[in-house]
């Protein structure tokens, strides 16, 4: 049902405002059925309004709630104590009541209708309980809740088209007004975000600022934007699994962020299609490499350590895992020699032990084995090629100086 008035002629020529309920259940989220159910379609959203309040206020709020049962229309205490108040009446220059021009609504016997049951009549809900409204905004602010699936359509707002409001004191009515004003349009800027390309910027930094160009046809209005989430790093890169930096000549400008790329292809990749690199925050790839260089006492060891810790890399110390290898090797009373045998641990052959022990220097190359052994990559003995017999000459084919030189070797042969 929800399909079918999002593409309706209606919300596609007047627009519409979605209001989900965000309730706990299982199964998918909201953000989940609007994209993956196809839901949206082609359709995306021009502004998107959080409205936040304490946990402890949206229990109370709630507990005030109560359904008329006649309609099922839900209504506030503020909304009922608005409603049950007399009506102003308005005066005109001379101080006469001007008439109200609106139609009374009368009931099925002729009489004004009320415009809201008496308390008596009204119904508390058990979903309105303070105990259940928490359960579901714990759901909607959890690790995979509505919030953090929600964060997809987020990302391609503007500052000014992503509206986060404070309702705490504010009723329905300066809540509404609130949003009203926020939602004016900003001229300057489209109601969806458009990928552009940023020509001209000899510079990362001259990314961010741009004077823009009144006399341009069209004109280029003024610009000033911040690094995504992305930084300088290609996003379309990322997700093939590589960390490359962007290069500036190679940048786009979306939803008030800059990106920037390694390759032209790479950008035009994100111009057709930018929400599929942004859904995910950026995250580094699971077989990325570093190598760290650098004199001692810089401190490599520790910037490993931090990458370690931040990214749950494994840290692979090529002296500590030689030395704790050799301290092993040194331990056994018999030294097996440097075979890759089955189910057996890398060694070293005595003869190159005993030269280590001379301090005659080793190349770094003899312990890769070790290294390997150390990361679980699978090792195997290098197979025998048979040597193949020489073909026996052709004499007939020899010249005169070469069938000499054959037969003379034969002949010290025998």
């Amino acid at each position: 049902m929800i399909k079918i008035q999002l593409h309706s002629n209606k919300a596609a020529t007047k627009g519409f405002v979605l209001d989900l309920d965000f309730v706990s259940q299982p199964g998918m989220t909201w953000a989940e059925r609007l994209t993956n159910k196809e839901i949206l379609g082609n359709i995306s959203f021009t502004h998107i309004v959080e409205i936040q309040l304490d946990d402890e206020e949206v229990a109370l709020r709630a507990r005030n709630l109560r359904m008329n049962l006649e309609n099922g229309k839900v209504y506030s205490k503020w909304e009922r104590d608005e409603l049950r108040k007399p009506k102003v009446v308005k005066l005109d220059e001379n101080g006469e009541p001007i008439p109200d021009e609106e139609e009374e609504e009368l009931d099925e016997d002729g009489n004004p209708k009320k415009k809201i049951p008496e308390e008596s009549e009204l119904v508390s809900r058990t979903c309105d309980e303070g105990a259940k409204i928490l359960q579901d905004v714990e759901f909607y602010k959890g690790p995979e809740g509505e919030r953090k699936e929600c964060s997809v359509f987020i990302e391609e707002m503007f500052d000014s088209t992503f509206i986060r409001l404070d309702a705490a004191g504010l009723n329905p009515t300066e809540l509404c007004e609130t949003v009203f004003f926020r939602l004016k349009p900003n001229t300057s800027e489209p109601l969806r975000p458009i990928p552009h390309v940023i020509e001209g910027a000899g510079s990362l930094k001259e990314l961010l600022e741009d004077p823009g160009d009144e006399e341009a046809t069209p004109p280029v209005l003024p610009r000033k934007s911040q690094w995504s989430l992305w930084r300088t790093i290609d996003p379309v890169a990322l997700m093939n699994g590589k960390v490359e930096e962007g290069l500036p000549e190679f940048a786009v400008h979306f939803a008030n962020n800059v990106f920037v790329f390694s390759t032209e292809e790479n950008m035009k990749a994100f111009i057709e299609n930018p929400r599929v690199y942004i859904q995910k925050p950026p995250e580094m790839p699971p077989n990325f490499r570093v190598l760290m260089l650098g004199p001692k006492g810089v401190g490599k060891m520790t910037q490993a350590q931090k990458l370690e810790h931040f990214y749950g890399w494994r840290v692979v110390n090529f002296l500590d895992i030689v030395q704790t290898k050799l301290a092993r090797i040194l331990k056994q009373k018999i030294k097996p020699p440097n075979n890759v045998v089955e189910g057996s641990e890398i060694n070293m052959s005595q003869e190159e032990l005993d030269k280590l022990k001379e301090g005659i220097p080793v190349p770094s190359w003899k312990f890769l084995p070790w290294i390997l052994e150390y990361l679980n990559v699978p090792l195997k003995r290098k197979p025998i090629v048979p040597k193949q017999p020489e073909p026996e000459p052709n004499i007939d084919e020899m010249d005169e100086a070469e069938k000499k030189a054959y037969l003379a070797a034969q002949k010290k042969k025998a």
